[in-house]
């Protein structure tokens, strides 16, 4: 059967990846540093006049909608832009126009525009608003306790929110995520490997393993 669950580990392996590949003669062209705001014109951050929001336009489709729109309506007629080629050759003077264009309203209503047309527009928002927000919680993508009186060995935790599954299935249920607690699976990994349950009590008389687990910290 399929077991569905989400990670920050295996979001790290994912996005950081294609950064441990090299070999000889590799030329890298990664993204980075302070002024990075994505991949390019049509994929990335811009300032409104409130905030900041994410932009993705991924197709000639999302691009000829997009310039249907009347604030874009100029950019749809400029020769450099008439093709995907074009565009990527002239990045730079995209982005500069998005931004003047942006910039001239705020958040909400970059929102509605590009919401009634499908084109993928959000606001940038920091951890806190995320784990802040009511629907991220109702939706099961932001989870929380208060381990205050629980009783647990992680009851110094507090009231405490952490990333949730964001995967909706149809059918196969979702596994529930919680914060490991130190020490906590150390058995199961062992299990998992093949070790006996005594091995693993060889284990903690000879004090490669703890006693007690999980360990309080």
């Amino acid at each position: 059967g399929q077991q569905i669950e989400a990670a920050l580990s295996y979001t790290s392996a994912t996005l950081s990846g294609p950064y441990h590949v090299t070999y000889e003669n590799y030329v890298r062209n990664d993204i980075g540093g302070p002024g990075a705001r994505g991949l390019h014109a049509l994929n990335g951050l811009y300032e409104s006049s409130d905030s900041w929001m994410f932009l993705s336009v991924s197709s000639n489709k999302e691009w000829e909608t997009l310039c249907r729109v009347e604030e874009f309506l100029e950019l749809g007629l400029r020769q450099e832009f008439f093709s995907s080629d074009l565009r990527s050759k002239n990045d730079l003077l995209l982005r500069e126009a998005f931004e003047k264009i942006f910039a001239a309203n705020s958040t909400a209503f970059w929102i509605r525009t590009m919401s009634s047309i499908g084109i993928p527009l959000v606001k940038n928002v920091t951890a806190a608003e995320i784990h802040g927000d009511e629907f991220n919680h109702e939706r099961g993508l932001i989870r929380d306790k208060d381990y205050a009186s629980s009783g647990e060995l992680n009851s110094s935790w507090g009231s405490t929110s952490w990333a949730g599954n964001p995967v909706v299935m149809s059918e196969t249920p979702l596994q529930d995520v919680f914060p490991p607690i130190f020490g906590g699976d150390t058995v199961d990994v062992l299990e998992e490997l093949g070790l006996t349950t005594e091995e693993i009590d060889h284990l903690r008389e000879t004090g490669a393993i703890p006693m007690v687990l999980p360990i309080k910290i």
